[in-house]
């Protein structure tokens, strides 16, 4: 069975950690505005040297969907790019549209280099097909673990992982013991 914690330490090869930290592909990423989307500032929890804030609470800072301290912001927040930004799925997937947002972690809470991506719902009432199929292309896009999480949920429901992907058996292991489902799970 494989441990909550060993799912957040699932690695990848160095080149793969190195294009989705690279400046060149964090500036594409970029490429793509935000909008009047601000899921990321309400949605996601913020804990950074000198600001926190909760998961689903408003940050101080957004006045009417806009960061009123965009120029001065938390390196947290001028890092962060969610996966639409960073190129997955049509517009339809923008957060504040689809409902769901992808997380990319880079980092584990040590300092070592990984990759996971998390997809949060962030209301009730998500398409889950668009949801499942957005995890899918961030899986052959960043050959990387993606975990699903329901909406008001701490535990993910679904993992997507290719069959080639080292820890494939243990995910596959670990999704059968703990009812998560593996209709995703990629061959």
């Amino acid at each position: 069975m494989v441990e909550e914690g060993k799912l957040a330490m699932h690695r990848i090869p160095r080149p793969i950690l190195d294009a989705m930290t690279d400046p060149k592909m964090r500036q594409r990423a970029h490429a793509r505005e935000c909008g009047e989307c601000d899921v990321c500032c309400v949605y996601l929890p913020i804990t950074t040297e000198g600001f926190s804030k909760p998961k689903e609470t408003p940050c101080q800072h957004l006045r009417e969907g806009v960061c009123s301290i965009y120029s001065k912001k938390p390196d947290l927040c001028g890092d962060f790019f969610c996966t639409w930004r960073a190129g997955i799925g049509p517009r339809e997937d923008r957060p504040d549209l689809s409902g769901f947002i992808g997380v990319m972690n880079d980092k584990t809470e040590d300092g070592e280099d990984f990759v996971r991506i998390d997809i949060y719902e962030t209301r009730e009432g998500v398409d889950r097909q668009v949801m499942g199929n957005h995890a899918v292309e961030c899986n052959q896009r960043f050959v990387t673990l993606v975990r699903m999480f329901p909406h008001d949920s701490e535990v993910a429901r679904a993992l997507v992982c290719s069959e080639d992907d080292p820890h494939y058996g243990e995910l596959a292991e670990y999704a059968k013991e703990e009812g998560v489902s593996s209709q995703w799970i990629e061959g």
